[in-house]
């Protein structure tokens, strides 16, 4: 071999370190997906639901409203979350959070960043946000309710959001324990519950 094909072969060097590079991504993130795949096809089955097409979704049908187990990849600056949903007749919008420094300082300034759901203890412990309040209000009345919520946010949730005739609990960075089918059963009956009350 002669100086000048190895000054050609040498060239082509960049082209093949960025052609193996990008095969090695597409193989992990096919490989991810196969597994995400699996984890979902086993729940389905234990579940008796199916997976839906294209998503890392899935679905079941209980209480006759559809239920939903969905596994959110994350990206860059989010974890992979594990989300909890059910669809449901309740027309408002509701987000509760953990409160948190923030919004317990702005509290203390007398800037009225939440609903108040009339249990001052309950409202010590989460940030409420609610379009129109009163509905909120209602529906928080519940005790059960509250202990519903309690019990997804001690188990590692951290968001419970109400959008869209949709109720979701979302946890991020979840493990295969929460993928356990029992445990989501479990967890799936206190979704439900939480809607009828």
């Amino acid at each position: 071999m002669d100086i000048e094909s190895l000054k050609q072969l040498a060239g082509l060097f960049p082209v093949l370190f960025v052609v193996g590079f990008v095969l090695l991504v597409y193989y992990l993130i096919k490989r991810s997906r196969k597994q995400h795949q699996q984890k979902l096809e086993s729940i389905a089955n234990s579940l008796g639901g199916e997976l839906v097409d294209g998503f890392w979704e899935v679905r079941l049908m209980n209480y006759e409203k559809e239920q939903r187990i969905v596994l959110l990849p994350g990206g860059k600056n989010t974890p992979p979350s594990l989300e909890l949903r059910q669809f449901t007749d309740l027309d408002f919008d509701l987000t509760i959070m953990k409160e948190n420094k923030v919004t317990l300082t702005m509290e203390k300034w007398g800037l009225n960043i939440e609903t108040k759901s009339g249990d001052p203890v309950f409202d010590q412990k989460y940030l409420i946000k609610s379009r129109p309040k009163e509905q909120a209000q209602v529906f928080l009345s519940s005790p059960e309710r509250k202990l519903i919520i309690d019990f997804f946010f001690d188990a590692g949730f951290t968001m419970m959001t109400l959008r869209q005739k949709t109720l979701s609990f979302e946890k991020p960075d979840y493990t295969d324990q929460d993928l356990d089918p029992d445990l989501l059963r479990s967890r799936l009956d206190q979704l439900h519950k939480m809607i009828v009350g």
